[in-house]
C-alpha cells in the first residue's frame, strides 16, 4: 500500500533535486522510519522533508545516502520469497554429468534473477555431486517462477518431480531508493 504523498515523491524526485536519506531507524521489530530530504520541485528556494513509515518490514538494504530516484513495486524478483507460492524440485534419476546439471541450474538461476541472483540460495548445492550418485533427492527449493526456470533448464537431462511446499502470507511491496530497498506491507508518509 502506498499513500498519495509517497506516490507524488516517486513521480517527481529526480537527480537534480539533491535527494538524501538522512535517517533509517528501526521503530519496532517490524517498523522502520526513513527520513528523506530533497529540493522542492515546485520552488527552487525551498526544501521538502519526508518521514516514511514502513510497516510489517520483511527485509531492508537501506542506509543513509544520497537518493535520486524512488519507486514502489508490487512485482519484483526480490518479492518472490514473500509473495509467491513455493515448491520443492526433486530428481529421480542419475544424470550423466552432475557438473553439467549444476552449471545449467546456475545459468537458469542467473537468467531468472538477473542482478539479484545472489539474493536467493534455492539450489541444493551442498554435496551436490555426491547426492546425484544416489539417483534421487532434493534439487532445489523456491518460488514457482524460479523452480519453473530450473525445470526448463534441465528438461530431458534428469527426471524431475515438483511438489508444493508452502504459500507465504504475501501482500509485500518493495520501495527502492536508487539501488537500495526496503520490503514491507505498507508505506505511509507522515
Amino acid at each position: 500500500m502506498i499513500d498519495n504523498c509517497l506516490n507524488d515523491l516517486c513521480e517527481n524526485l529526480w537527480e537534480g533535486l539533491n535527494g538524501k536519506i538522512t535517517l533509517v531507524e528501526e521503530l519496532s521489530s517490524n517498523q522502520v522510519l526513513v527520513k528523506l530530504i530533497c529540493d522542492d520541485w515546485k520552488n527552487a528556494n525551498a526544501q521538502r522533508s519526508y518521514n516514511i513509515i514502513c510497516k510489517d518490514v520483511a527485509a531492508s538494504k537501506l542506509v543513509p545516502m544520497p537518493c535520486d530516484e524512488i519507486a514502489v513495486n508490487s512485482e519484483h524478483v526480490l518479492l518472490w520469497q514473500y509473495n509467491a507460492q513455493h515448491y520443492d524440485l526433486f530428481y529421480s534419476s542419475k544424470p550423466e554429468n552432475g557438473y553439467e546439471i549444476l552449471g545449467m541450474l546456475w545459468e537458469a538461476h542467473e537468467r531468472a534473477l538477473g542482478d539479484f541472483a545472489e539474493c536467493y540460495s534455492s539450489i541444493n548445492a551442498i554435496n551436490f555431486i555426491s547426492h546425484f550418485k544416489s539417483g534421487y533427492g532434493l534439487l532445489a527449493r523456491g518460488p514457482k517462477s524460479l523452480i519453473e526456470s530450473y525445470q526448463s533448464a534441465v528438461v530431458g537431462k534428469i527426471n524431475l518431480n515438483v511438489i508444493e511446499s508452502y504459500n507465504p502470507e504475501g501482500g509485500y511491496s518493495i520501495l527502492f531508493f536508487d539501488n537500495s530497498y526496503i520490503i514491507a506491507k505498507s508505506f505511509e508518509t507522515i
